[in-house]
């Protein structure tokens, strides 16, 4: 192995080559003579790599090539091709390159940064991204470094971009390789541009606080799409640290959407690194193929006052200013919510737009909301458009549709959506970019009603499961397979912690699944193996998803966090949550962590986390949990049937294109069929109502398909150990058939 010498022994080396050596006859023309193929290219000048590092380090057994060629450039220098003077690129992997930017860089910025070495590495770096898998499957990608422009940039970055959104850190969402300002680590994360802000103050407020806050707002609405991450190691959240000072650090910091750290002595190897690229590039892509990156949406408050106007406008559907710099960066395709006229709005009697202040807590009615789609660049026309003034910068929109009376308030709409409205009302109706939730107005973050209508469960029915939660702060729902519990409960974690109840959701929501190899390393901490800088394998202690979630609800301590933790009586609960037996009844204590080292902070389950469960009761194998974890859990039971009635099926059946015999024939078989298993086995061995929610229930043949082959095996699997087999006859089709026409 070579000797680990600084950077500065090899420059004293080649110093020494220029002033002993190249006139020597021996090294002369050593280019030209004997096996050289590769050197080292510095100041304009050649030298012989596996020289160089003998008198920089005294060493002569090692291996030259790969070897060599690594050892120099870890270090800042330029290693060529002397066939044809190439960079060779040979054996340079990310980790190497990653490391040897973060070894060289603070030494670099004290040098001249024109023709540096460096800069080879960071141009080697790219190379190595750009073979690995995750790039080449995808060919709208482009891979750039950057170090600075002229001089060295305090934070050095490797962007991924995706030529369908950006081919600029400046603007839009990209993946990056961010490095700290002090050199001690680098970060991959998904990122957004902040350029485009500084250069638009007018329209996100004036400070640099007011363009942060934006920013954060922005990558939490990304976060939607990175859920997943979380199981990867990566963390959602904005605890990124640059260890800089400057403006640009606290910029990228804002802006930053998922991340995960790479110190600098441990580093991991290429296969890990690659893998990490491919995870967050699948995030990214999520992004890049859903509808909220293909347009922007801008929302516009018109106040009482200016109701005439708006009227106006809609006619003509055209929108107007008095100012160019209002309608700044608005283009065709972009999308358009108008607000107008909410409850709190005390407007000015004067005609116009008046400047319009909302309570920070914005509750009440809009009486009217209306989306649109533009349909021109902005254009300046001086003719009349409304009877106050000219308004003579404008653009043509189209709308799409209108709601009346509608609750707009943070539970109802994105906070995003909210905020935007407020200011724009602040600013005499000028458009607000809400960027960070794109082209069209999202789903309204779940509310009762909503859920009413996706779970066929009453309001009453909610608001108890929410009054459980909220009071013991953990709940499982037990019940038959098909009951319906684990898509009510991600629905319930969906409204409870503010999500949309479709698409993606954001940190707020963690789910996992409980199964007999899933253990303590996984929920809450433990070793993992990495391998180190030299190729060695090291075991690291890392994070599990539950104190992850922990970690970021502490920072939020605003917020609601929900772990959905499904089929929780699969996993060996003892062993799964440790001491968090004791924290789940104990909120206000704290305890060591068994893999805690010395100085790090007692571990506490935060106010404003809490635990979903779901818990299948007709195993009989795995359905008695430990009484411990029992009683610090409330249970809601959810049974197809109780006393003669179904009646979740009912709701379903009655949103049908059915028959009233139709629907009712089905709901009799369905109650028929649970009554007769639980005269024999009991009320928790059911058929769950979702067997019955299929499309073609309503036919015969789809009754039949439905029957042979789910309902039949799941009731031979629950008479498996009887004796008398002669009880299934019970439970033929036609029989349940012909005694229900019976019944009639």
């Amino acid at each position: 192995m070579i000797p680990d010498v600084p950077r500065e022994e090899l420059l004293a080396a080649i110093d020494k080559f220029d002033k002993e050596l190249r006139s020597t006859e021996e090294w002369s023309s050593w280019e030209q003579k004997g096996p050289h193929k590769y050197a080292i290219s510095h100041d304009g000048q050649r030298y012989p790599v596996k020289q160089i590092i003998r008198m920089a380090t005294g060493e002569k057994d090692f291996s030259g090539g790969q070897e060599a060629n690594s050892y120099v450039r870890k270090r800042g220098l330029r290693v060529t091709n002397l066939r044809d003077g190439s960079d060779e690129g040979d054996g340079m992997g990310i980790r190497e390159g990653l490391e040897t930017i973060l070894s060289n860089y603070t030494s670099a910025r004290a040098e001249d940064f024109a023709g540096h070495e460096l800069w080879s590495t960071f141009k080697e770096t790219k190379r190595a991204i750009e073979a690995a898998k995750a790039i080449k499957e995808r060919n709208t990608l482009r891979v750039k470094p950057s170090r600075g422009q002229g001089n060295w940039v305090s934070i050095p970055w490797i962007a991924v971009f995706d030529a369908r959104e950006t081919t600029t850190i400046q603007r839009g969402v990209y993946s990056v390789y961010l490095f700290r300002e002090d050199m001690t680590g680098v970060y991959l994360a998904l990122a957004q541009g902040i350029t485009e802000y500084g250069d638009n103050k007018e329209l996100y407020g004036g400070t640099r606080r007011d363009i942060e806050n934006h920013l954060v707002a922005r990558a939490r609405a990304l976060r939607r799409f990175c859920g997943d991450l979380i199981q990867h190691g990566f963390a959602l959240d904005n605890g990124i640290d640059l260890h800089s000072d400057t403006t640009l650090g606290s910029g990228y910091e804002a802006s930053t959407v998922a991340y995960k750290f790479y110190d600098a002595d441990s580093v991991p190897d290429d296969s890990a690194l690659a893998d990490d690229l491919e995870d967050i590039l699948t995030a990214y892509n999520r992004y890049l193929n859903s509808e909220d990156s293909q347009s922007r949406l801008w929302c516009i408050y018109v106040g009482r006052q200016a109701a005439e106007n708006f009227d106006l406008g809609r006619s003509e559907g055209t929108w107007g200013a008095n100012a160019e710099n209002k309608f700044k960066e608005v283009h065709a395709g972009d999308s358009l919510l108008f607000v107008h006229s909410l409850a709190s709005d005390m407007s000015p009697t004067r005609r116009g737009f008046p400047r319009v202040k909302l309570p920070e807590e914005l509750r009440g009615t809009a009486a009217l909301l209306v989306r649109a789609k533009v349909t021109s660049d902005v254009f300046e026309d001086s003719s009349p458009l409304w009877p106050d003034d000219v308004y003579p910068y404008r653009f043509h929109f189209q709308e799409e549709d209108e709601d009346h009376d509608i609750e707009f308030n943070t539970e109802t709409f994105p906070t995003e959506v909210v905020e935007a409205v407020r200011l724009s009302a602040s600013t005499q109706g000028r458009p607000v970019l809400v960027e960070e939730i794109a082209g069209k107005v999202p789903a309204k973050q779940g509310g009762l009603e909503e859920l009413v209508k996706h779970t066929n469960l009453t309001r009453s029915q909610l608001e108890e499961i929410e009054s459980l939660l909220r009071e013991k702060k953990q709940i499982i729902f037990e019940g038959p397979p098909g009951a319906g519990k684990t898509y009510i409960a991600e629905l319930f974690a969906r409204y409870f912690t503010r999500n949309p109840l479709k698409g993606s959701h954001d940190e707020r929501l963690a789910i996992v699944q409980f199964h007999q190899s899933y253990g303590y390393e996984d929920f809450v901490q433990g070793i993992r193996p990495q391998t180190n800088a030299k190729g060695q394998l090291e075991y690291r202690v890392q994070d599990g998803i539950f104190k992850y979630l922990c970690d970021v609800a502490r920072r939020n301590p605003d917020e609601d966090f929900v772990i959905l933790i499904d089929e929780i009586n699969r996993g060996n609960i003892s062993r799964i949550f440790g001491e968090l037996l004791f924290l789940l009844e104990y909120r206000d204590e704290e305890v060591s962590l068994p893999y805690s080292r010395p100085g790090d902070p007692m571990f506490s389950i935060p106010e404003r986390v809490y635990l979903l469960g779901t818990m299948n009761t007709t195993d009989r194998s795995l359905a008695q949990i430990d009484y411990a974890l029992r009683r610090r859990f409330y249970f809601y039971r959810m049974l197809p049937v109780v006393d003669g009635e179904a009646p979740v099926l009912k709701r379903w059946l009655e949103k049908q294109d059915l028959s009233q015999e139709n629907r009712d024939q089905i709901l009799r078989l369905f109650i028929n069929l649970n009554n007769r298993i639980q005269s024999h086995l009991g009320e928790h061995f059911q058929v769950g109502h979702s067997y019955f929610m299929t499309q073609d229930i309503g036919t015969d043949d789809g009754r039949r398909r439905v029957w042979a082959h789910a309902i039949e095996p799941l009731v031979e699997e629950y008479f498996y150990s009887w004796r008398d087999k002669e009880v299934l006859s019970e439970f033929e089709l036609e029989r349940l058939l012909s005694d229900q026409d019976s019944q009639e």
